[in-house]
């Protein structure tokens, strides 16, 4: 048989879909979409929480700065007032 002669199996014509059921055929494109949109969904979510526990986090590094800014600067007035006394009563004497 020469290449000639024979009809080509492969033309257009010949090919269709003709024997594929398509209503029973899933549609991968719509799961694999859906799917992405959860996790994407999920992702936004957990990110959310994220941002909002970090911010939880900020605040109490601030509060906390504060106090020990508070406790310096009580310490700081107490040893002035210390050594202001100590120094007029060595020079009293």
């Amino acid at each position: 048989m020469s290449q000639k002669n024979s009809p080509s199996l492969l033309l257009n014509s010949r090919i269709n879909d003709g024997f594929i059921h398509k209503d029973n055929q899933p549609n991968l494109r719509d799961f694999h979409y859906r799917e992405l949109s959860k996790n994407a969904l999920k992702m936004n979510e957990i990110h959310s929480v994220l941002l909002e526990s970090r911010q939880e986090t900020l605040h109490q590094i601030s509060s906390i700065i504060q106090q020990q800014l508070e406790l310096y600067q009580t310490l700081f007035e107490e040893s002035s007032d210390l050594s202001e006394y100590s120094f007029s009563s060595t020079y009293r004497a």
